[in-house]
C-alpha cells in the first residue's frame, strides 16, 4: 500500500514537472517568436517647432518631426495627429483636430517627415508669455495597421 501510494506520488511529481516544463518553454516561444508592434517600435525624432516672437492676432505655429519604424515588419501609416498643450490648445483659431492623412507603407528601418502649421491667436499674450509657449505639439498620435492607435511624447 505504502508503495503504491509513493508510486502514485512520484507519477503527480513527474507529471508536474512536465506541466511546468512545457508552460516554460511554451511561454519562451511565444516570447522570442511575438512581433508585436508597440510604442518602442515607432519612435519620433528630429521634432521642432517654431512661433513669431510677438502676440499677434494670427501666427503660424510650425512643426516638424521624424517617425521612425524599428519594427521588424512594415507599418501602415493611417494618420498622424499633434497633440496640443493646454496653452497651445486654449490659442487655437480653428479648434477643430489636426490630423495628418498619409496612408503609407513603411518598411522597416524607414522613416516619415511629418510637419504642419496651426494658426495661433497670441494677440492676448504677453511676449514672455509667448516665450513659455512652446513646446506647443507635446506629443503625436499614430494610427496604423487597422486602426491601432500609439501616442509618442515629444516632452518627459
Amino acid at each position: 500500500m505504502s508503495t503504491m501510494l509513493s508510486n502514485k506520488r512520484t507519477l503527480g511529481g513527474v507529471v508536474l514537472m512536465v506541466v511546468g516544463i512545457f508552460i516554460l518553454i511554451t511561454k519562451m516561444i511565444q516570447i522570442t517568436g511575438a512581433d508585436h508592434v508597440n510604442d518602442k517600435l515607432l519612435l519620433i525624432s528630429g521634432f521642432g517647432e517654431s512661433i513669431p516672437d510677438q502676440p499677434q492676432r494670427e501666427v503660424t505655429l510650425s512643426y516638424s518631426g521624424t517617425v521612425e519604424n524599428h519594427a521588424n515588419q512594415s507599418l501602415t501609416i493611417h494618420s498622424i495627429e499633434p497633440i496640443l498643450s493646454v496653452d497651445t490648445s486654449n490659442l487655437l483659431i480653428h479648434p477643430e483636430k489636426q490630423i495628418l492623412i498619409y496612408d503609407r507603407v513603411l518598411k522597416k528601418k524607414e522613416s516619415l517627415h511629418v510637419n504642419g502649421d496651426i494658426l495661433l491667436d497670441t494677440s492676448q499674450l504677453t511676449e514672455e508669455e509667448m516665450s513659455k509657449l512652446l513646446p506647443g505639439v507635446i506629443a503625436y498620435k499614430i494610427t496604423y495597421n487597422n486602426d491601432h492607435e500609439v501616442v509618442l511624447n515629444t516632452v518627459p
